[in-house]
């Protein structure tokens, strides 16, 4: 028992000493190798206090076998302080042959002595401190582990059952949907999606393969419940991934119980456009619009919301796509078809922990928001959040510029609370005014 005890306390001194001798002092981001891109095992999740990553494991030996202890919970300690923070497994596992010292921000690299995973969550080393295995990668803001000492929980994401197939089309020109169940549609026609972007090969390690297609999934109101209107989810992940499991399909599963018709957006990443992305969206909306009868709602009473990256593109969507504005406008080669005339307007906006801007940087010119003819919009944000003061700002701006605000501050709260923070009654709220004032 003392062994074990103390190994950590060895580990840490390694590390540490390993780091001194590759520039350890070093705190912004530097150039790096990075690992040879594997394809997936599975996909997984870490939880973090409040917090929920994303990731996948590597299709590898290691990996697998990592993949047979899940789920797993484990307390994290210090090898590398301002560079990775690490947890114990129970048994070692199947380590490869040939390791590594190549990294990429967010890497999950296994240690054989510990044995033992590293999250690298700071791209300020040329190279990890010891050579490891990646079996790998959490794609959210690893950033949060500069602070957070507590334990953490691994789970494999199970896939879900396969929605029932469209009748009598798979896209939102040709489909015809159900409100009673939930369903999947294609948001554009099969080579005609607008686009200025030339994606055939996935050379940059990219989330979706070059044949993605945006979708859209509906979440129907239970039986039994009144319905109130419609709401479309776009997933955050800073445009390299969407935290579906966390803030899409959680979320419009709770939207729907409180009487939304919820549909979660599947739009385009990167290496496509905000404009591109602000699109799939638009096109989403003219769909629901389109089928309000349908779906039992008023067609003026669908909002849009996005959590991080997804709030952004719902942004973008509605400063500068929304109404009737032709997705001919950013792609001339575009063909476009009878839903393009169904006006893309949203009745509000939800930013959840997100602003109007672009990545990052939320905006503060007040005449580009005025120009935008924003409607009400919901913010809802962590005192936590590193983005903190630009979502203070950003709704001030709004503000000046005519748009109506709600605030939601969650005291204590970090970035990417996802469903959790008791925030959606308050929006629920929010919505039924916004409907019922129009």
């Amino acid at each position: 028992m003392m062994v074990r005890k103390l190994l950590p306390l060895a580990l840490c001194a390694a590390l540490l000493t390993a780091l001194a001798a590759c520039g350890g002092n070093s705190s912004g981001p530097v150039a790096h190798k990075t690992p040879e891109p594997q394809e997936t095992l599975t996909e997984i999740t870490l939880t973090a206090g409040e917090t929920v990553l994303s990731g996948v494991l590597f299709d590898n030996e290691t990996a697998k076998a990592f993949a047979e202890l899940l789920p797993l919970d484990a307390p994290l300690w210090d090898p590398a302080p301002g560079y990775a923070r690490a947890f114990d497994l129970p048994r070692r596992i199947t380590d490869a042959p040939v390791r590594t010292r190549a990294y990429e921000l967010g890497s999950l690299a296994y240690w054989d002595e510990g044995p033992s995973i590293a999250i690298i969550y700071n791209d300020n080393r040329e190279e990890t401190v010891v050579p490891v295995t990646a079996i790998g990668r959490l794609d959210g803001d690893v950033s949060i582990f500069f602070g957070y000492d507590q334990p953490v929980h691994i789970e494999e994401v199970k896939a879900e059952e396969a929605p029932p197939p469209a009748r009598g089309g798979d896209t939102v020109l040709t489909a015809l949907p159900d409100p009673r169940i939930r369903q999947t549609f294609y948001l554009w026609e099969e080579g005609n999606a607008p686009a200025v972007t030339e994606y055939t090969v996935n050379s940059g390690g990219y989330f979706d393969e070059p044949d993605f297609r945006p979708t859209i999934t509906s979440f129907p109101v239970p039986e039994g419940t009144s319905v109130k209107g419609a709401v479309l989810v776009c997933a955050g992940g800073a445009f390299q991934f969407r935290s579906d499991e966390n803030e899409g399909t959680p979320v419009a599963e709770a939207l729907a119980k409180l009487g939304y018709q919820a549909f979660v957006v599947d739009y385009r990443l990167r290496p496509y456009t905000q404009q591109e992305g602000a699109l799939d969206l638009a096109r989403a909306v003219r769909f629901v619009r389109k089928n309000a009868d349908l779906y039992g709602i008023d067609p003026e009473d669908i909002a849009v919301m996005g959590f991080s990256a997804g709030g952004i593109l719902a942004g973008e969507m509605l400063l500068h796509w929304d109404g009737t504005v032709s997705p001919a406008a950013l792609d001339s080669s575009y063909l476009p078809d009878g839903l393009d005339a169904v006006s893309a307007d949203a009745a509000a906006d939800g930013m959840i922990y997100s602003f109007y801007g672009r990545l990052s940087v939320g905006t503060t010119d007040v005449e580009l928001l005025r120009s935008g003819e924003l409607p009400p919009t919901f913010y809802c944000y962590g005192t936590e959040d590193p983005f903190y003061r630009q979502f203070l700002a950003n709704a001030s701006a709004a503000e000046e510029a005519g748009v109506t605000v709600h605030r939601l501050q969650l005291d204590g709260m970090p970035h990417g609370f996802g469903s959790r923070g008791d925030w959606l009654e308050e929006y629920d709220r929010f919505l039924t005014d916004v409907f019922s004032e129009k």
